[in-house]
């Protein structure tokens, strides 16, 4: 008798142990303070859905209501590392957080897919007469435009998937090839990247293992790559060649993006470098209209301190205006998305404007917009081969 009082109130007790969690858990959801962007996971986090009738009746309110529960449910990053940190070094998973994981190799998941090369070569067509209209507004204002394509990471290591993995070879080169093909029919510049890396030594040296972006080496290679269009039209103008700089790598733990998709918990052994023109140049910097510090690297303040790939130019501003003073040299309009921040750290040396622009944070007038007002002698698109087909953040 008394052991089935105790086993009861055990239970009870069980029972009213959970509920406080859970309660304390749902008090805390809707208490906390939330962030709206992910550090780790380095994406915005969901919104707090606007209900109405409509959105009730169409489902969109609850779905988006899920997706605000599931980015900030109580304790959740916490339990995601807990989780992470299993997989690495209990079960040793192959695959963690749409990270696959080979060696020291860190690449993005990706979802198998059909090639549908009708659609490739619409969006192909569709991109291409876009860029052929701002190569037409350059030449019209005096100048002359280029269109800079990147390997992306899972472009440069994709021998390094696994088998059971896609690797987008097919999608990538059906998308390269369609894209090429129409540039050339509309008679505008291009430059594939992926041919100057494999001339150099491989695609593999050029790219982080780590992180979506190229490594300095790799902004330097299109740097060069980019001077060699110029010398066309300006064959006396300064390059900046391996005797002019000095290379640094960093001791700072590098927090690429696959490597924050695993809450920093895999040990990675690359760092980043900067490079540095032995030659000092005065410049004064704008970001976004408001003066900004001359410099085109954001530092740490220690060794110790995690760095990212932001650390280049600070990061994406809307409009970046470097302006050396010397009006004798051309000037170089380059936009595009977070690519351009390792080129920009390299190619303001060798002008006498260099103006960013990134549509993402963007708005005060069209690319065609903008040039027909700066009329820089050079523009430069610069896009990675995954974002090749995407309208968005294009500059219209």
């Amino acid at each position: 008798m008394v052991k089935k009082i105790i086993d009861k109130a055990s239970a009870a007790l069980l029972i009213l142990c959970f509920l406080g969690l859970l309660y304390s858990g749902m008090i805390a959801t809707i208490k906390e303070e939330h962030e709206e962007f992910s550090y780790f996971e380095n994406r915005n986090l969901a919104e707090f859905p606007k209900y109405s009738m409509q959105a009730l009746i169409d489902g969109s309110y609850t779905s988006g209501l899920e997706n605000w529960l599931n980015d900030f449910a109580a304790y959740r990053e916490p339990l995601l590392k807990l989780q992470t940190l299993a997989d690495i070094k209990i079960f040793k998973r192959p695959m963690i957080n749409e990270v696959v994981i080979n060696d020291d190799v860190l690449l993005p998941w990706k979802e198998f897919e059909s090639v549908d090369g009708n659609q490739i070569l619409s969006l192909a067509d569709m991109m291409s007469e876009r860029l052929k209209s701002h190569s037409d507004v350059t030449k019209k204002n005096g100048g002359n435009f280029y269109y800079i394509s990147i390997p992306c990471q899972y472009v440069c290591f994709e021998d390094s998937y696994p088998e059971f993995t896609n690797n987008r070879k097919a999608y990538t080169n059906a998308s390269k090839s369609a894209m090429f093909e129409k540039l050339s029919e509309k008679g505008v510049n291009y430059v594939d990247m992926k041919e100057k890396y494999e001339a150099a030594g491989g695609s593999e040296k050029f790219s982080s293992k780590v992180d979506n972006h190229f490594n300095i080496m790799g902004a330097y290679q299109t740097y060069l790559a980019i001077m060699e269009c110029v010398k066309k039209h300006y064959p006396n103008i300064d390059v900046l060649e391996k005797n002019e700089y000095a290379i640094e790598e960093l001791p700072n733990p590098y927090l690429g993006s696959r490597v924050r998709k695993l809450f920093g918990l895999l040990d990675s052994k690359e760092k980043m470098s900067i490079i540095s023109p032995l030659k000092y140049i005065p410049f004064e910097r704008t970001n976004n209209g408001f003066k900004g510090a001359p410099i085109v690297y954001q530092l740490p303040e220690s060794d110790k301190e995690n760095i990212l790939y932001s650390l280049y130019m600070g990061g994406d501003f809307g409009e970046t205006i470097i302006d050396t003073n010397r009006r004798k040299l051309p000037s170089i309009l380059v936009y595009g998305d977070s690519f351009t921040n390792g080129v920009e750290s390299l190619i303001w040396y060798s002008f006498d404007k260099m103006i960013s622009l990134d549509f993402r944070h963007y708005d005060k007038m069209t690319l065609d917009e903008y040039i027909e007002k700066e009329k820089p002698d050079i523009v430069v698109c610069i896009r990675d081969y995954e974002a090749m087909l995407l309208p968005e953040a294009n500059g219209q």
